[in-house]
């Protein structure tokens, strides 16, 4: 009831439920095929570690080159450094565990081999955090059972210093020797970046939780309750970077608990009983669990299905050999879990064929048929807001007005706090009914301050049609205070119209503060809005694609999503606000509209063509509007401008 978004924690309930569906099949394996079982994702792992080696090997040879921040990382095929630490860090253990208790030659060698690579990714990672946290679990593991570490203490050692020449002969020593030093930067004052955007997320995640400390935003909604709760316009990451404070934020301290119990007491009940059994391989999926457990304290390896999966399979197998021989599985439990597993079967059938219907709408070239695959999904699945919004959307996109209107108005009712939905909601209801209007755009705007500037600046434009210039005032001075603006800024690609939009909110509010008499503080918002719309020259985006013109990044970017959607009635929706520079002090530049696409990119002849208005400044307001009629075209050296 609660929750910001009902579809997401709906969707939570299954996906979580498959979890529990997962582990008590697993659970039902008779012991005596563990062993052999647990061969399977071992020999996963070792193909996992043979593409990611690939991967690495191919980055450092020149043969794989990119843009990818993690490219001189072992990632495998986890996109990311941090999922992949956590993955091996799982899967370490339990090898040496079974390479201590293994009976067969080619088997025991087999383990020893990919024992000596894993520990070499584990380093390759370069993940700080994956190595406090295996350290920890190691120190932990050994306090409950020491016998596999003192009687193996050389083997150990052997497979740690093999395990760093291979790391070392891939990667320079001191490249892994200087990130070891900077362990001590998590505890800085002043820490590096990513250190201070995750203690960033987690005091979001706190204000999350203190809003409603027992049932959260409900879970699996963070990403709707997301914009709301943040602090600033810097970007931070889609996930909390700690799974037990992700639960915490979105259902609350019951959800954290029953989550944090779920893994723990399994971890220590198998670490326990591996001392009591003298069992090895029990004591290495205790230790591998528990450091795939505090990994996901300060990481986002819970989302990552091809970690989480096996980390099920494996702790379920681990309390299996752990408990005595008794029949857990009662004929009350099976048909009890049967009608379980039926129920959530024949509901996730009709929320995945609602979600394959939106996926094939997005795969669509033209709104008419997009319109149908949204308006098939929204009724299969009408708890989803997300359905109503993109069908809404597209209603507006063919001129369906009072459609769009409606499919915006049955989102808002689901999820009253998504932003996306507030927004478009207000755009669809400004003819009929602008006194609501304005209220949504201001409801919009106190919300979350620190998110899509672009539309908080059409808000204030229509705010400032209506007469209420006191509103629009506030939202505009709010907009300029809000948002990073500094002329020489690092933006991504999400974020870097922003100083454009912001040099069009300057200009707007030193005209409001013309009117007030507010002339000296007028003209210094203009200069410093003169200095931030100019387009830079040498602008990362403008390498990505390949412009060699004046032109801004976030233009080029319209060309681009042009070029992708293929889509004209679409490209007509963008107006005269969508862009905005100054290629020259007083010279303003708009794009007025994206008029065609032609695309041939097997022969590289796609070509983009557009409307660009120029005119002076109100300072020479005498000089008549001009009208560039242009082309974008794709060449073999990028995208060029034709004028």
């Amino acid at each position: 009831v609660s929750s910001y978004s009902p579809a997401l924690t709906a969707r939570w309930i299954l996906l979580n439920g498959s979890l529990v569906v997962l582990a008590i099949i697993t659970f039902s394996i008779p012991k005596d095929y563990i062993r052999n079982l647990l061969r399977i994702p071992s020999v996963i792992f070792a193909i996992e570690i043979v593409i990611g080696y690939a991967f690495l090997l191919g980055a450092r040879l020149g043969i794989i080159t990119g843009r990818h921040d993690m490219l001189f990382h072992f990632i495998s095929t986890f996109y990311w450094k941090n999922p992949a630490a956590g993955f091996v860090s799982m899967f370490i253990p339990l090898l040496f565990g079974l390479w201590l208790t293994e009976k067969g030659k080619w088997w025991k060698a087999f383990y020893l081999t990919i024992l000596f690579l894993g520990f070499g990714a584990l380093i390759l990672t370069r993940s700080r955090g994956a190595w406090l946290t295996f350290a920890t679990s190691a120190i932990i593991a050994t306090i409950f059972y020491r016998k596999p570490v003192t009687a193996n203490l050389w083997k150990i050692i052997l497979i740690a210093i093999i395990g760093f020449a291979i790391s070392s002969a891939i990667v320079p020593p001191h490249w892994l020797i200087s990130r070891f030093a900077k362990i001590e930067e998590i505890a800085a004052k002043t820490p590096e970046e990513p250190i201070l955007e995750r203690r960033m997320m987690i005091r979001m995640g706190l204000r999350m939780l203190s809003k409603n400390p027992f049932l959260g935003v409900g879970a699996g909604a963070f990403l709707v309750a997301y914009p709301i709760f943040l602090e600033s316009s810097h970007y931070l990451s889609s996930h909390l970077h700690n799974q037990y404070l992700q639960y915490a934020a979105e259902g609350g301290f019951p959800l954290m608990l029953i989550f944090f119990a779920a893994l723990f007491v399994p971890i220590f009940f198998i670490l326990k009983k591996s001392r009591k059994k003298e069992d090895s391989l029990l004591w290495g999926i205790g230790f591998g669990a528990l450091a795939y457990a505090l990994h996901i304290g300060i990481d986002f390896d819970w989302t990552f299905w091809g970690s989480t999966l096996p980390f099920i399979v494996i702790l379920a197998l681990g309390t299996k050999i752990a408990l005595e021989d008794k029949g857990y599985l009662t004929k009350t439990w099976k048909t009890a879990f049967t009608i379980f597993c039926a129920i959530g079967f024949i509901v996730s059938a009709f929320v995945t064929y609602a979600s394959i219907r939106h996926d094939w709408g997005d795969l669509q070239y033209a709104p008419q048929q997009r319109l149908k695959s949204y308006k098939a999904s929204a009724k299969l699945f009408p708890l989803s807001a997300k359905y109503w919004y993109d069908y809404g959307k597209t209603c507006k996109i063919l001129g369906m007005n009072d459609e769009a209107a409606k499919a915006f108005a049955r989102a808002i009712k689901l999820e009253p706090k998504n932003i996306n939905v507030i927004y478009q909601y207000a755009f669809s209801i400004m003819r009929d009914d602008s006194s609501k209007a304005e209220n949504e755009f201001v409801k919009a705007v106190k919300l979350a301050p620190f998110v899509q500037p672009d539309n908080q600046l059409k808000a204030a434009l229509f705010i400032l049609h209506r007469g209420d210039t006191a509103v629009a005032e506030s939202i505009l001075t709010s907009l300029t205070k809000n948002f990073d603006v500094r002329p020489g800024i690092r933006y991504t690609e999400s974020t870097v119209s922003f100083r454009y939009t912001i040099a069009r909110a300057m200009f707007m509010l030193a005209k409001v503060w013309r009117k007030t008499g507010k002339t000296a503080d007028a003209d210094s918002l203009e200069r410093i809005a003169i200095k931030l719309g100019c387009p830079r020259y040498r602008d990362e985006l403008a390498k990505i694609w390949g412009i060699d013109t004046k032109t801004p990044e976030w233009l080029a970017m319209e060309f681009v999503d042009a070029l992708c959607m293929g889509d004209t009635n679409w490209m007509k929706e963008i107006t005269i606000d969508s862009t905005y520079s100054l290629l020259k002090e007083g010279l303003e530049v708009y794009l007025g509209q994206i008029y065609g696409v032609n695309e041939d990119l097997i022969r590289g002849k796609a070509v983009v063509s557009a409307l660009l208005f120029v005119h002076k400044t109100p300072i020479d307001p005498d000089n008549d509007k001009r009208i560039w009629i242009f082309s974008f075209k794709l060449t073999d050296k990028g995208w060029k401008l034709v004028m």
